[in-house]
């Protein structure tokens, strides 16, 4: 993925986020962004990983692939508990800002690693330019929009966190005497 793609996924992102207007607007919109990077990134990591197994290239990529099969998935839950906590009050507020955290966390270590990982292959192996030659040319690019999309997802899963702790005290019940 060139810079300039980049730079305009990036963009649209922070304008969609800048542009809620109330925090429960916002933690759906949060939420259904979530669920769509999540899904992004299941595509992206099992489409190059079904590749990458039949590659004889460093086991490394293979698995920080898998990895990130496994980031999109547990996104993908923690958006439906997301939902769930949206909807119904049953759900305490901890438990989501908890598993938006370790959702945060899962993304931006998978992205950082993903990164690092292509970068050392590009220095060390070369890994694109055989991989071209081999008739495989936009692997690269998968794996860098993989990544890419990883650390929208991490930025979209901190903004989750900061809505959730804003949106905190209307989720809890208050007592009437």
């Amino acid at each position: 993925m060139d810079s300039k793609l980049a730079a305009v996924c990036l963009f649209r992102a922070l304008a969609v986020s800048a542009s809620f207007k109330t925090t429960i607007v916002s933690a759906h919109r949060a939420d259904s962004s979530q669920i769509v990077f999540s899904g992004i990134v299941i595509w992206l990591s099992v489409s190059a990983d079904n590749t990458f197994s039949s590659l004889h290239f460093p086991k490394s990529i293979f698995s920080q692939l898998q990895y990130g099969i496994f980031t999109g998935v547990f996104g993908l839950i923690d958006g439906a508990i997301g939902f769930a906590a949206l909807c119904s009050s049953a759900i305490p507020w901890v438990a989501v800002v908890v598993a938006d955290a370790l959702a945060a966390v899962f993304f931006v270590s998978c992205g950082s690693k993903l990164a690092a990982l292509m970068s050392e292959c590009m220095n060390k192996y070369d890994v694109c330019a055989q991989l071209r030659g081999a008739g495989y040319s936009d692997l690269c690019t998968k794996i860098e929009a993989d990544a890419a999309v990883l650390f929208l997802g991490f930025m979209v899963l901190v903004l989750l966190v900061v809505l959730t702790f804003l949106r905190r005290d209307r989720a809890t019940p208050t007592a009437t005497i």
